[in-house]
């Protein structure tokens, strides 16, 4: 749905199977679960919100949300992941979404050449941008079969894991040439620490670092 006076314009929901919804509210499905998580994940990002607001629709419907930028093949491995783990951990806040997760978790994601790892593999090994005593450090225990606790659930982490999400979606569309430059969009810079190994940047008015 689209709400142009509410604090964010785009607001959009995973919801699991069995769930109906009215006709206020625009519905897709997607035949592939990382193709599920990447617009989901995106969608949650500033930069599709600033996208939609600067049309100045008052709804949405099926042929504006195909308009949409998605994420592309040639798209990096460890953005896609970092991406799909911030927002299954926002989503995934019941046993309603167990079989999402399981399947999330489950999907091939190859690394140097080992095309048996899983994604599970891929989100293990992430962490927050920063530290700070309310996030809870516990990535390595994320495991294929959900429970409660992987879900971010305090105020603090789920605005953390948010903001994490602005910048990663921010970083393709710079590396794309396609970022929002003004408005309500932050300037993005590269990190002093933006490298090979390093897939995120710097909000310059946040804070928010590698």
């Amino acid at each position: 749905m689209v709400g142009p006076l509410a604090e964010r314009t785009l607001i959009t929901a995973i919801a699991p199977k069995g769930i109906a919804t009215i006709h206020t509210t625009v519905t897709t499905a997607s035949r592939h679960i990382g193709d599920l998580l990447d617009f989901a994940a995106r969608s949650m990002s500033i930069v599709l919100d600033f996208l939609v607001e600067t049309t100045g629709a008052g709804g949405m419907n099926l042929s504006w949300l195909g308009r949409l930028p998605t994420l592309t093949t040639d798209c990096d491995r460890r953005l896609r992941s970092a991406l799909r783990i911030r927002a299954l951990r926002l989503y995934c806040l019941t046993i309603h979404y167990s079989a999402l997760w399981y399947s999330a978790c489950m999907l091939k994601h190859p690394r140097n050449g080992d095309s048996t790892k899983n994604a599970i593999d891929a989100f293990r090994p992430d962490a927050w941008t920063r530290q700070d005593p309310c996030l809870p450090n516990d990535w390595l225990e994320l495991t294929p079969e959900w429970h409660r606790d992987h879900a971010r659930r305090t105020d603090c982490a789920r605005r953390q894991a948010l903001v994490e999400i602005d910048v990663l979606a921010a970083k393709r569309c710079a590396s794309r040439q396609a970022a929002p430059a003004s408005g309500r969009a932050p300037t993005i810079r590269p990190s002093p620490a933006d490298s090979e190994n390093s897939i995120m940047w710097c909000l310059a008015d946040s804070g928010a670092a590698t």
